[in-house]
């Protein structure tokens, strides 16, 4: 019993040992190097490095939406190219307000935190547990108040009105409102549908339009970047600002998310042509909506006793971060690290509104040649933000596997940053990803079924001669007794004790697996004229012609007949058997019998 159930548990688990799904592999990491636009420029084309970047972001945001959206992670497939379908992430929708409170638009902000991500079990590096590293990304964004920080001015050529925001100094120019400094600016009322005889039919659809801003301490002090006005600067982290503008969008319902805040009624109605209804259409309530966000990242140690602060990305490359790392070569894999999550194609919420434009916003779906459908909710604003922050999840998993991977086409070699120390490089080659192309067997699993199944087999095959073994031993009269009647009701030794009880066959290997006779013996043979009890018959030793033959007749029914002489007394036996359809072929006996039987 207990190895019938064990072969069984067998079968059923040897299945697991390994599967056709997504497997994890080791990449090899040949070709490693990590993307950097600025790096060797002049050996490449400007339009090459840009249609990879806008690529691979542009597949970012798409596999966001196959990944990230509730319950498609473990459905879909192209999900599991990385070692986590997903990386974890928890959202706060009613935050405070991460810059000064006064130019907070609402109180409800909104924080996005991936918590302490690990290189081992969240990007695949397989690492020491001592050489790992924990990484943390946190967003922090909420609407802006732009009364006050806005000026409607007239432009001179062509006469259009547009609507100037002041957030910040752009580099070069001093914040004056004589100079008139502005950060951003959009047209007011400048739109396709303030055309003459305008239709969506017979126009460009009109579309949203969407700017995004960037700026953090490194660059305002490097490169004079933007300067933030007093209430946005933070010098713990980088600063986003988004601009959205809906001029010559028409909302379908009234729109309360406070970046596409629409309740103006543009006089315009649209006609429901099956029940004549007419609805009244809104317009945009501003020239544009402004979100600012600020983005913070850290880096702890294996175990995450030890971070370094939460600040800007560029500022990650402080001595006071790789020094967490007492050990030089850990040391120089963490710079490597930080170049593959910073330089690299992992991406801003913002890099992605910079390059794509308005493409990325989930407002778009429900977008039809200039109407917004549909009533978008209060909270429009956090998830196009969530999407985005999910767009950049999927860019920090991609980073280390595309490092090792190295440049995908060869006229981009020239921006590919090169490992140069040994630690480096044997984390190119230590990168764990997942693949369809490759099976992954559990060694464990399938050692302990051959260790496993191999003892089952030798217990079986010796576990009579054991037991046998230690019976006599122990010589013990009921033990002895079990053991016999064991052997004894075996199959062939049970058709030993038939043949034997009618007196046919000289026996030897009583008590083995196996009982034989002397060679050319016969055994008794079955009488079948009782078909419905079919029996042996005992029949003499003695007879000295036996013929075994078969025929077959018309209805294919095979019958094995024996001719038998006298015995040695010289008297004739007969005996008959019933066998329907069979005409002897044997001429010339006087004395025959037919029998049915065998021969041993």
């Amino acid at each position: 019993m207990i190895i019938t159930i064990g072969f069984a548990l067998s079968g059923i688990y040897s299945s697991r040992v390994t599967t056709d799904n997504a497997n994890e592999v080791l990449l090899t990491g040949k070709n490693c190097g990590i993307f950097e636009q600025y790096t060797g420029q002049e050996n490449a084309s400007y339009s090459d490095s840009t249609q990879y970047i806008t690529q691979h972001w542009t597949a970012y945001l798409d596999k966001s939406l196959q990944c990230y959206t509730t319950g498609r992670a473990s459905k879909s497939e192209d999900c599991r190219p990385y070692i986590k379908p997903m990386l974890p992430y928890t959202v706060t929708p009613n935050a405070s307000c991460p810059f000064d409170p006064a130019i907070c638009l609402q109180k409800d902000n909104m924080v996005i935190d991936t918590g302490f991500l690990n290189s081992h079990e969240h990007f695949g590096i397989n690492a020491p547990p001592k050489s790992r590293f924990h990484f943390r990304s946190v967003l922090s964004c909420a609407p802006l108040v732009t009364d006050g920080f806005s000026r409607l001015h007239v432009n001179s050529d062509p006469n259009i009105s547009v609507m100037r925001y002041y957030y910040g100094n752009q580099p070069g120019k001093i914040l004056d409102w004589t100079i008139d400094s502005f950060t951003y600016q959009v047209p007011v009322d400048f739109s396709l549908a303030s055309l003459d005889n305008f239709t969506s039919l017979q126009s460009l659809n009109t579309d949203y339009a969407l700017g995004a801003l960037y700026t953090s301490p490194t660059v305002q002090q490097q490169v004079q970047g933007l300067q933030p006005i007093s209430q946005l600067n933070r010098t713990d982290a980088s600063l986003w600002l988004f601009f959205l503008s809906a001029v010559g969008i028409a909302f379908y319902n009234p729109t309360d998310d406070p970046w596409f805040s629409a309740h103006n009624k543009t006089g315009s109605a649209l006609e429901n042509s099956f029940t004549g209804k007419s609805t009244p259409l809104m317009s945009s309530d501003h020239p544009a909506g402004v979100l600012g966000c600020i983005d913070q990242h850290q880096f702890c140690t294996w175990n995450a006793s030890d971070c370094g602060p939460l600040t800007a990305a560029d500022s990650l490359y402080e001595p006071s971060v790789t020094n967490l790392w007492p050990d030089a070569n850990d040391q120089t894999m963490i710079q490597w690290a930080q170049k593959a999550l910073i330089l690299g194609l992992a991406a801003g919420v913002g890099d992605f509104l910079r390059a794509l434009g308005a493409s990325p916003l989930l407002a778009r779906f429900s977008l039809v040649q200039g109407l917004q459908t549909g009533t978008l909710p209060r909270d429009q604003w956090q998830k196009e933000l969530e999407h985005l922050f999910q767009g950049r999840l999927v860019s920090l998993q991609d980073a280390f596997v595309l490092a090792a991977s190295g440049p995908l086409v060869s006229n981009l070699e020239a921006l590919h940053l090169r490992p140069n120390t040994t630690s480096q490089t044997a984390m190119c080659k230590n990168q764990v990803g997942c693949s369809t192309l490759y099976y992954s067997f559990n060694v464990i699993g399938l050692c302990v079924i051959l260790v496993v199944g191999t003892l089952f087999l030798i217990l079986d095959l010796s576990l009579k001669s054991v037991v046998s073994c230690i019976d006599k031993r122990r010589k013990h009269p009921c033990h002895t007794y079990s053991l016999l009647e064991w052997t004894a009701t075996s199959t062939l030794q049970l058709q030993r004790l038939a043949h034997e009880e009618l007196g046919f066959g000289t026996w030897d290997r009583y008590t083995k697996d196996i009982p034989t006779t002397q060679p050319g013996e016969l055994l008794s043979v079955l009488d079948v004229s009782d078909e419905a009890h079919p029996r042996l018959m005992r029949v003499s030793q003695g007879d000295e012609e036996k013929e075994i033959r078969t025929t077959q007749d018309n209805r294919d029914k095979v019958v094995v007949v024996i001719h038998e002489g006298t015995d040695s007394d010289s008297q004739e036996r007969t005996s008959s058997v019933v066998n329907e359809g069979v005409r002897s072929e044997q001429q010339g006996r006087s004395s025959s019998e037919s029998f049915t039987g065998a021969r041993a």
